[in-house]
């Protein structure tokens, strides 16, 4: 769907901060970028407007949201529990294509880590949220897709804006790693450990940026 390919672009840039902060999206402008009328646009927009990703001024128009660092916070508790069931699930369900698939990501995050690039850490939050992505198809859960759609962008947009410093990609990259050998074992009760300790890692850093 056309709605959705422009969703998706419009949500990596502002999770990636390449939509900062209060900049207005001018709907003429992205139309003309993408090609389309503004009905799949604004079908796009409603839908980063439900995420709260962006909101709506009378007389002003579409703008990207500020960050509220209490609010991403209650997320993450929210979804450290929805991650929780996405591996466990995972772990029952998940195809072979999809685990080569994780495989080859991991392989892509030793390569991001060993490099200095400006992108390093752009690359490695699109690695996360791909790998996240896969594990909660891999889920098989329709209603477990839809809050965890919205929370993961969420929550990746504050890794990128503000946790950058204080993240490391190597502990990251090594508990995806985990993950990914418990879901290849088949070991439900070890991948869902391992969601929730990992997402519990980015919950611990939370506090240090907010207290």
């Amino acid at each position: 769907m056309l709605s959705e390919q422009v969703f998706q672009t419009l949500r990596d840039r502002i999770v990636h901060g390449e939509y900062p902060q209060g900049m207005k999206l001018s709907e003429k402008e992205l139309c003309g970028e993408f090609g389309i009328s503004r009905t799949p646009l604004r079908e796009a927009l409603l839908k980063l407007r439900d995420m709260k990703l962006v909101n709506a001024a009378p007389g002003f128009g579409t703008y990207v949201s500020p960050i509220d660092m209490n609010e991403i916070r209650f997320a993450f508790e929210v979804k450290v529990k929805l991650e929780e069931q996405v591996g466990e699930l995972a772990a029952q369900r998940i195809r072979p294509d999809e685990l080569d698939e994780l495989d080859r990501l991991i392989i892509g995050g030793n390569e991001i880590i060993g490099t200095d690039l400006p992108e390093k850490h752009p690359r490695l939050i699109q690695m996360d949220l791909r790998f996240h992505e896969i594990m909660c198809e891999s889920a098989r859960n329709p209603i477990l897709k839809e809050f965890h759609e919205n929370l993961h962008s969420r929550c990746a947009r504050l890794w990128s804006s503000s946790l950058t410093m204080i993240v490391s990609s190597k502990d990251v990259l090594d508990q995806l790693r985990a993950v990914w050998q418990a879901v290849k074992s088949r070991d439900s009760k070890a991948a869902g450990e391992l969601m929730r300790v990992h997402v519990q890692y980015f919950i611990d850093r939370i506090r240090k940026v907010v207290l």
